[in-house]
């Protein structure tokens, strides 16, 4: 699904034209408003981890050869489950990756990948600065779920997420 996102195609074609270098570290983000009725950890890796764990390999062009799951405390309004969670990945090029997945975070819906390259200043595709904030490769999307955007009060980002008018 996230294969056809713009950002995302944007994004994989700098990785493979090597735009800014190889990539080293990849960090994808998925948080949710609130999750659903009956969510558990195992759900959260197998409906909403699933599209990160599809889009690395992919990105990279290179299959994963390993996997670590872990899960701090719960947050307050994950009942019964871990939430949020963070899924460490190596590829079979050496590239490190983290999935973090956070059905409950609250303040909006966001979909994010970021790929650093090493010692290299610029930015690809829509997202955060490169030079002030970190050097990477980005794709994001915000304020969408399910193809439909997202009331108002729930595209709020976060304070550090928040991009300069």
């Amino acid at each position: 699904m996230r294969r056809f996102d713009p950002g995302y195609t944007e994004l994989r074609a700098a990785v493979a034209n090597r735009a800014m270098g190889a990539p080293v570290l990849v960090h994808s983000v998925g948080r949710g408003v609130a999750s659903g009725p009956g969510s558990t950890s195992e759900s959260s890796v197998s409906n909403s981890a699933i599209h990160d764990l599809d889009i690395v390999p992919w990105l990279l062009d290179s299959p994963v050869v390993e996997a670590s799951w872990h899960a701090p405390r719960p947050s307050a309004l994950a009942v019964g489950f871990a939430d949020p969670q963070l899924i460490l990945l190596r590829t079979a090029d050496g590239v490190l990756s983290t999935v973090e997945v956070f059905l409950n975070a609250g303040y909006g819906y966001e979909r994010r990948s970021t790929g650093s390259p090493p010692g290299q200043c610029g930015r690809r595709s829509a997202g955060q600065p490169g030079c002030g904030r970190g050097h990477h490769l980005d794709a994001q999307r915000r304020g969408r779920h399910c193809g439909g955007p997202l009331a108002p009060q729930q595209t709020r980002s976060p304070p550090a997420c928040r991009r300069p008018r």
